[in-house]
């Protein structure tokens, strides 16, 4: 009955509800509504993302909701959040702006930091796999030649090799074969058993679930009660290393 009324407390809510447990897709829809409206709830939002005093669960709430949303501060919200002092921040802004703007990107994992501490660096390389881009080669040929002096975290190793591979670069392919052969008498894995190390257990679990050609969950169940043909997964990684999940 009253539309100022109601326009205030719908700014007001979104921030308000940030503050709290509220899951994110309400959060999303309400931010939503009031960018409809015109109202400057997403600026409580960037507001709350820039205060470094905030905790880094709720920063990096905002900018997940800011990222999500239409709203003429996504740029700005991605700049904050790549100069902040958050690792988490910076990767959750880095794998945003890897699905907008490869060049900017290229721009962020060419920079002062190392290739384990810069957050364009993991976003970077998985593109370069899924889409090789010749813009990428010099800076991906520094990471060969990182991989090859053993100077490379063990954690970036085979995105690494992937994007190496993947790359229409003839000397960059040749290198990383030469590099992959020197697992020849590592075992039955051979390089493979560089998947040992980094990850991240989303993906993980995304491959579990909706991978088309490893189909995990027809045979598998990680959670569930459900009779299934293979080995039931929960605990797993509890009860193997990681080389023996291999």
């Amino acid at each position: 009955r009253d539309p100022k009324l109601g326009d205030r407390l719908l700014a007001e809510l979104s921030s308000i509800l940030l503050n709290s447990d509220s899951p994110k897709p309400l959060l999303t829809a309400l931010l939503n509504g009031a960018n409809d409206r015109g109202l400057p709830a997403d600026l409580a939002y960037l507001d709350l993302l820039r205060d470094a005093e905030n905790p880094t669960p709720l920063r990096t709430k905002a900018l997940e909701i800011l990222l999500q949303t239409e709203n003429p501060h996504q740029a700005q919200a991605i700049a904050i959040a790549l100069a902040s002092d958050a690792a988490e921040l910076r990767r959750l802004a880095a794998s945003d702006l890897a699905t907008r703007d490869l060049e900017t990107l290229l721009e962020i994992a060419q920079g002062p930091e190392s290739p384990t501490e810069n957050p364009a660096t993991t976003p970077l390389l998985n593109i370069l796999t899924r889409q090789p881009d010749p813009r990428a080669d010099p800076w991906l040929a520094r990471l060969v030649g990182a991989l090859e002096d053993d100077r490379l975290s063990s954690d970036k190793r085979l995105d690494v090799v992937l994007a190496a591979e993947a790359s229409t670069d003839p000397e960059l392919q040749f290198r990383i074969q030469r590099y992959k052969a020197g697992f020849e008498d590592s075992g039955r894995l051979g390089w493979k058993r560089l998947a040992a190390e980094g990850g991240a257990a989303e993906s993980g679990r995304q491959v579990y679930e909706e991978h088309v050609a490893a189909q995990c969950v027809r045979c598998h169940n990680a959670g569930g009660a459900d009779a299934q043909v293979g080995p039931l997964l929960n605990g797993v990684g509890q009860r193997l290393d990681r080389l023996e999940l291999l």
